[in-house]
């Protein structure tokens, strides 16, 4: 019986403070853009395709271009969008 007073006198104390998680939101970005960057490399040597990548988090901004031709990238009237649909499985 003196187990369930230690209990319900436990659940009415007030809580110590947490310790606060490290904001990783920064890290996630970087870690998931250059897995992106080396998808599209990989694309670009197994395809010979030419790419170009815009990247905007919160606090950065990432290109990535496949080729340093003039002609590259694209103006905005060569490209024509097209929308993305992913399959559903």
């Amino acid at each position: 019986m003196q187990r369930n007073s230690t209990v319900s006198r436990m659940a009415s104390e007030p809580q110590k403070s947490l310790k606060l998680k490290r904001n990783r939101t920064g890290e996630n970005f970087d870690r998931l853009a250059k897995s992106l960057i080396g998808k599209c490399d990989q694309l670009r040597k197994k395809h010979q395709a030419n790419i170009y990548i815009i990247v905007r988090g919160r606090k950065k901004l990432i290109t990535y271009t496949s080729c340093g031709c003039s002609s590259w990238p694209p103006t905005k009237g060569d490209i024509v969008s097209i929308p993305f649909r992913p399959e559903l499985s």
